[in-house]
């Protein structure tokens, strides 16, 4: 006991000198006297004393700060792995328990590394990332993944051409891009630095150097009019921007715009900030500056703020914002914090997370993630494949959202002062919901609805919930039965926009336009033409649309996991074409070769690969090859008696080669076809035709707007009924003209899809994306019957009274079997 006793004493001896040398210290560092002294001595000069008093608040305040961040992740982070250039930073709270993971090098030499490279883009090293248990999970907070930028490919703070990837451990592997990836320095070392929910291989992605640019930046500039400009503020999805696929030229390098189409009298803005893109270290360090100024770590906060003061910088020019998703809280944000701004004159909120949505909280996505399909579906009482789709949708949305999840869920701090501001009274707005999720109708019995109601029919778009889009004091709420990722692009959509925002603009009062009292007199050929055109059978359009099941019985017959498919009908056999080989409607790979090009000519299928060319008849699945040659291309098509067709593409145009000549390269081709063994080429402004070896412009789009009246976008799709031509627009459009009577209408505007056309007996099928409709051909009539599928079909083919459609899998397509009425 004596001895317990001394030890004791000693301990609180040496505890009682650490504390007086501490004090001792603290006095040599502050001599409390005399500071009193100088404070006396300045108490007359009160404007030196204030000055002394701020800068101390300041100093205190930026130590305290950054000892509290220091703080927080020294008491957060577990455990830092490295390799050479990967490190990857674990949160104490990620998982429920300790998580430990290996960082392995994908060695350069092997199969993997070099498909990798060829899919992604990879520069360097690729590291897999893989826990050491081998159990597959979903953080519950961000991970933290740096990789060390070499020196060579750094070319200045705001310079951003790379960004971080990671792929797929499936078969073939998808490489994606993590979301939201900024620039930090450590230590004189440049890092890219990205968050993730979960581990898997990981490199460097390289890009053309460019500067990053932000802000409110003009995309169309049209003549000053009445109308307010439009600006428009995307969410996650980019494409909201409104540039059209294979419409970019020379002198118009971007393409062209829906917006503008929509809007042909207004300026078209955007605004452009980097939330899924890469941020540079200026942006990055801009925002750390207004983090230490208000404290405040969010994102959309920071953006909102910066768009509030580019919105300053037009006091004379008024705006109507129309926003998607996360866009949606930016505008909001920005005008309804600071009433000061009165240049809004309308804004469009579509599918805004008002409210926020259950798919930014990572904690429900971890009841998904790296689980057993067949458990989840016997745990939700939902189908196998019901429980990967919500897996994949929730996966894709929060990696898109990973470095501000926590301002989109519901009740965040940033919402809940968002929606404590009022709304401006400068402003008009407009809220858009979708209520098809495009998920299982099974879901509204299953749990699954009390933890995401996005995904329920009628209560949800598959990101954001009815609910949390519409706005109570919206001067006007809309729902619609889309979902998230189309609502922007649906024609109805647009069409109520547009009137949305045209109430708002001021009339201008124009005098009726008052007859002479001449006798209108009318040549011979005039006369002739009034007659033609009073005489001429023109189709009758529908007063309403219907929904009807023209197709019935559908099956799912196989799904492929490959891109880029398309259906091939050979006699009465149909197969599958991809770039990766050749299926047949049941999975099973007949024919394993890259695929350039394929051609059904005479009831034989001639497939042109890398290697030559093989034939196939709808005799029995065997291939032989005829021919070793090919040539160095992006599309071959091998016509019988006639030769190799090959195009190369560019950005703006093709290059197409026939029998090794030059044919032409004024335009972009956007389809290879043949009808009744006549060969055409559809290009995004006209639709040629091969005769004698050389091509000929049936139909161009600057003789169908001038005779037409009315503008479109690109061609996509033609067929043909006699004399008349069928063609299908990127902006929705079905055109009709008669080559011989030199007549031509609108058959639809808007409201049909944009798939493909398709000819059968005397019925014309028009399909979109989800939506089935067509036209009757002996009797020139749209009756504007429909039909709306479950799935994005991508292509259909008929054989007498069976129909086969090619849809959207979420890991590559779905093969369908059903019957046509």
């Amino acid at each position: 006991m004596a001895g317990e006793k001394k030890e004791k004493e000693i301990k609180e001896n040496k505890e009682n000198k650490k504390k007086l040398k501490l004090n001792f210290d603290i006095k040599k560092l502050i001599n409390f006297q005399k500071l009193k002294l100088n404070l006396k001595r300045l108490r007359y000069n009160k404007k030196v004393f204030m000055i002394i008093i701020i800068s101390l608040i300041i100093i205190i305040g930026v130590i305290s700060f950054f000892i509290f961040i220091n703080s927080n992740q020294n008491s957060k982070v577990t455990k830092m792995i490295k390799s050479k250039e990967l490190s990857v930073i674990v949160p104490q709270d990620a998982f429920n328990s300790e998580k430990k993971f290996i960082i392995e090098e994908i060695p350069e030499n092997s199969i993997e590394y070099q498909n990798l490279v060829s899919l992604g883009n990879f520069y360097g090293k690729i590291y897999n990332v893989k826990p050491e248990d081998g159990k597959e999970e979903s953080s519950l907070i961000p991970l933290k993944v740096r990789y060390k930028i070499p020196p060579n490919l750094y070319f200045g703070d705001n310079f951003i051409n790379f960004t971080l990837g990671y792929s797929s451990d499936g078969e073939p592997p998808i490489v994606s891009e993590f979301s939201g990836a900024r620039v930090i320095k450590e230590n004189n070392t440049y890092y890219l630095e990205a968050e993730t929910f979960h581990l898997s291989k990981i490199g460097l992605i390289v890009k053309s150097p460019q500067e990053s640019d932000y802000g409110m930046k003009t995309l169309i500039e049209k003549p000053v009019s009445i109308e307010p400009d439009i600006l428009l503020i995307p969410g996650t999805d980019l494409n909201f921007t409104g540039y059209l696929s294979n419409t970019s030229t020379s002198e118009n390098p971007y393409g062209n715009n829906f917006w503008s189409v929509l809007f042909p009298k207004r300026s078209i803005w955007e605004y452009k900030y980097p939330m899924i893109d890469t941020k540079s270290k200026v942006y990055y360090d801009s925002y750390l500056g207004y983090l230490i100024r208000t404290g405040s770590k969010s994102f959309i906060e920071f953006e909102a703020k910066r768009l509030a003061q580019q919105l300053k910088r037009f006091p004379n020019k008024e705006f109507d914002i129309v926003a998607h998703g996360i866009g949606g809280l930016i505008a909001r944000y920005a005008i309804e914090s600071d009433k000061e701004i009165n240049n809004v004159k309308n804004i469009v909120l579509i599918s805004t997370p008002n409210k926020g949505t259950n798919l930014a909280n990572p904690i429900f996505y971890n009841l998904f993630y790296g689980k057993n399909s067949k458990l989840l579906s016997n745990a939700f009482n939902i189908s196998e494949q019901t429980a990967i789709n919500i897996s994949y949708n929730t996966n894709f949305f929060l990696e898109q959202i990973n470095s501000y999840y926590e301002d989109i869920m519901p009740n965040s701090k940033f919402l809940n002062q968002l929606n404590s501001y009022g709304k401006n009274e400068n402003t008009r707005y407009l809220a858009i919901a979708g209520n098809n999720p495009k998920m299982s109708k099974e879901l509204s019995n299953s749990s699954i609805s009390k933890i995401y109601p996005e995904f329920l029919n009628s209560k949800g778009d598959g990101v954001v919930s009815v609910e949390s889009a519409l706005l109570e004091n919206a001067d006007k709420n809309l729902l619609y039965s889309k979902n998230f990722y189309e609502m922007y692009s649906n024609p109805d959509v647009l069409d109520s926009i547009k009137r949305f925002l045209n109430e708002s603009v001021e009339k201008i009062e124009i005098k009726d336009f008052q007859d002479d009292d001449f006798i209108e007199t009318y040549t011979e050929k005039e006369a002739k033409e009034k007659i033609i055109e009073e005489n001429y059978r023109y189709f009758k359009l529908p007063e309403q649309y219907n929904e009807e099941n023209i197709l019935t019985n559908l099956n799912t017959l196989s799904k492929i996991n490959t891109s880029n498919s398309i259906l091939r009908k050979i006699g009465n056999k149909i197969l599958i074409e991809t770039e990766q080989g050749i299926y047949s409607i049941y999975g099973e790979k007949i024919f394993d070769s890259i695929i350039k090009g394929g051609v059904v000519y005479n009831n034989r299928y001639y497939v042109s690969t890398d290697t030559g060319i093989y034939v196939s008849d709808d005799q029995n699945d065997l291939f032989l090859k005829i021919s070793d040659e090919t040539k160095n291309a992006d599309e071959i098509y091998y016509i019988p008696d006639k030769g190799l067709l090959y195009i190369v593409n560019s950005s703006d145009k093709s290059s197409v080669y026939f029998k090794n000549q030059l044919i032409d390269n004024s335009s972009k081709l956007t389809k290879f076809k043949i009808l009744n063994d006549d060969i055409y080429l559809i290009f995004n402004d006209k639709i040629s035709k091969i005769e004698n070896d050389r091509i000929v412009d049936i139909i161009n789009e600057k003789y169908l707007k001038e005779n037409l009246n009315i503008d479109f976008d690109s061609i996509i799709d033609f067929e043909k009924n006699n004399d008349l031509y069928f063609i299908l627009t990127s902006d929705y459009k079905l055109l009709m003209f008669d080559l011989i009577n030199l007549k031509g209408e609108v058959i639809g505007d808007q409201d049909i899809g944009k798939v493909k056309l398709l000819k059968k007996d005397d019925r014309l099928f028009i399909i979109g994306s989800d939506t089935l409709t067509y036209i009757d051909l002996t009797n020139r009539i749209f009756k504007g019957n429909y039909q709306r599928l479950n799935s994005d079909i991508h292509d259909i083919m008929f054989i007498d009274n069976d129909v086969y459609l090619l849809n959207n899998d979420i890991r590559g397509y779905e093969i369908w079997l059903g019957k046509i009425k």
